[in-house]
């Protein structure tokens, strides 16, 4: 009964209304964060025993809302070796690096819980480079606040792309990963390269990364949701 009764509310509201009683929630929600947790605490990690057996991969190439591209399986086929992710935006030194160049940068791996929209989670170990380190590679400029991480992926003609705040960045469980359970990641997984932030719900996972922007305001960026999910109705803030 309650449920319907939501229901019908939501259907025959004004949904611009909605929007913004769900968008104040979020910045209850974030300013709670950063009250109680002026930094971020890490994760919990785990032994390799805790390992799930079965780590589904939902979202991106191979899901069935996803477009098929062929360009991006011809690249696959090739192992990647025509792929680069580019860095710019609020950066002093913007740059573009292969495959084989991030595998040659200083790495780390973390047994941390994913947690999915869906109401499901596995644990996964996964391997990549810092994006703190990264972060000053580049020469991230002060007045960057968020990354918007983009991708190669497209619903609906429209790119996937997500973003985190610069204190979400430089987490230190926070890596551009390239490995899951000490493989390379299987495109199911994101690859070649997919964002991993062990604070954050599954949907700010962007898989199969092309280009990381640094902006002062998700203003400059498509509306100024922060995600192609966002979009859709997706809360930015997905913190757990």
């Amino acid at each position: 009964m309650a449920a319907t009764a939501l229901d019908r509310i939501w259907s025959e509201s004004d949904p611009e209304l909605l929007q913004k009683i769900l968008d104040a929630g979020e910045d209850l929600n974030i300013g709670i964060e950063r009250l109680l947790l002026p930094k971020l605490p890490r994760a919990p990690e785990f032994p390799e025993s805790a390992i799930s057996r079965h780590f589904p991969s939902l979202g991106g190439y191979g899901a069935t809302y996803v477009d098929k591209d062929l360009g991006f399986e011809h690249m696959a086929a090739n192992g990647f070796r025509d792929w680069s992710l580019e860095i710019n935006g609020l950066v002093n030194r913007p740059a573009r690096f292969t495959l084989d160049e991030i595998f040659r940068m200083p790495a780390i791996s973390t047994i941390t819980l994913h947690a999915c929209e869906e109401g499901w989670s596995a644990i996964g170990k996964w391997t990549g480079v810092p994006l703190s380190w990264l972060m000053l590679k580049v020469g991230v400029q002060a007045r960057a606040r968020f990354a918007i991480f983009h991708a190669m992926d497209r619903i609906a003609g429209k790119f996937m792309f997500g973003s985190l705040d610069i204190a979400r960045c430089l987490h230190p469980q926070t890596l551009l990963a390239y490995r899951i359970n000490d493989q390379l990641l299987p495109v199911g997984h994101g690859a070649p390269l997919r964002l991993r932030s062990a604070l954050d719900i599954g949907y700010k996972q962007v898989k199969h990364l092309s280009r990381i922007s640094f902006v002062s305001s998700l203003e400059e960026v498509d509306g100024g949701r922060g995600g192609l999910f966002e979009i859709y109705g997706y809360q930015n803030y997905g913190g757990f």
